[in-house]
């Protein structure tokens, strides 16, 4: 396949033309393109004359938040086949992925994507005009492309709300805010022994950061994700936010040979036993922990296993009074179990209530300070 070359570029009247290289031969017009179509097509055919001056052109000029101040062409996905046209503006960063289609002079078209990049920041007064007396603020660029971070390929979209773009080996566009460090005046890619695969920036107050990305984070997913194992089944999750733990239900399944049978007063305890290629049922035996969100490690000494056949239905975190030291509402874990015998015996269940306290942490384990 033979490469070509091409460049773009927009004008003031909101006019996106591309031109290819070396003649400069006009190609390819997309008319009002600050104004966030769902679709961009070439207008070619339609406009007679394209070289007249922006002065005398029919379309009307863009407002001044529709504007565009950059465009990037970024090849995303495996081996580049995934064409990104982004568009900043005043307010946001436009998004667009290229497609065939059958008309036209290039055979193409831009879809919008769904999600966009939202970059105004509020100014004030002052602010708004330092801005306009210093006209190099607002010709750096904040669309920076990277070819490998972490593994993965994308753009990097700095200013007031920095964004991380990637086109991830699903093929899905996932756009992550990076909102740990505030604004963002310049990035770059950046590898080294020392920082493999990394990348730098500068942050507003004009420092600058030497950072990776996690790897123990997969970003193929509306928000960064992170797997625990936890060599169970998890039911139910929820957060004490006093203690800043998470309480998780987790069960067991284990085969048995017990089951409760009716004798017409009472449950009675029945063991069967089989030969050796007999499949036993299994029985769930459930389980509550604590986890820190620092290590997501389970703090030690905090499982409590609950008694057989007992199963867990609820997991809240409550408010209740609380009658110690100080007054007021404090969270407790409230729990709500079934026994879950057979069909033939009534339902029971129990609600049990945990408080979080912070105890003198034993040497060497710092997590065991949270306690049940």
């Amino acid at each position: 396949i033979k490469a070509t070359y091409w460049v773009l570029l927009t004008r003031e009247n909101g006019h996106l033309e591309m031109y290819t290289l070396p003649d400069m031969r006009l190609s390819y017009l997309v008319a009002g393109i600050g104004l966030g179509h769902r679709v961009l097509s070439d207008s070619l055919g339609a406009i007679p004359t394209v070289a007249m001056p922006s002065s005398q052109s029919s379309t009307p000029e863009a407002g001044p938040d529709c504007q565009i101040k950059e465009i990037l062409v970024a090849a995303l996905g495996h081996n580049g086949t995934r064409p990104l046209l982004m568009l900043r503006t005043d307010d946001q960063v436009l998004l667009y992925q290229a497609y065939k289609y059958p008309q036209g002079n290039l055979k193409m078209r831009f879809r919008k994507v769904a999600q966009t990049i939202i970059v105004k920041e509020r100014k004030s007064r002052s602010k708004k005009k330092e801005d306009e007396n210093n006209p190099e603020v607002a010709r750096v660029s904040q669309l920076r492309y990277f070819g490998n971070i972490a593994g993965y390929n994308g753009v990097f979209v700095c200013g007031p709300h920095p964004h991380w773009v990637f086109l991830t080996s699903r093929g899905e566009l996932r756009i992550h805010p990076m909102t740990i460090d505030g604004a963002v005046t310049c990035f770059a890619p950046f590898n080294n022994v020392n920082c493999p695969q990394g990348f730098l920036y500068f942050n507003k107050k004009s420092e600058l950061r030497i950072c990776v990305l996690p790897t123990h984070l997969s970003y193929d997913a509306p928000w960064p994700v992170r797997k625990v194992p936890l060599r169970c089944t998890p039911h139910f999750v929820t957060y004490h936010l006093e203690s800043k733990t998470y309480c998780i239900v987790t069960s067991v399944a284990e085969t048995s040979n017990k089951y409760y049978k009716f004798n017409g007063e009472d449950k009675e305890l029945s063991i069967e036993e089989r030969d050796d290629r007999f499949p036993y049922p299994l029985q769930e035996q459930f389980s509550v922990l604590l986890f820190s969100p620092v290590s997501w490690e389970v703090i030690p000494n905090t499982k409590m296993d609950l008694e057989e056949w007992e199963h867990v239905t609820c997991l809240k975190n409550v408010s209740l009074a609380y009658e110690g030291t100080r007054s007021g509402l404090k969270g407790y874990i409230a729990l709500g179990t079934n026994y879950n015998y057979s069909e033939d015996i009534t339902s029971r269940g129990r609600i049990l209530i945990f408080d979080i306290i912070e105890v003198v942490p034993e040497p060497g384990q710092p997590l065991t300070k949270k306690q049940v």
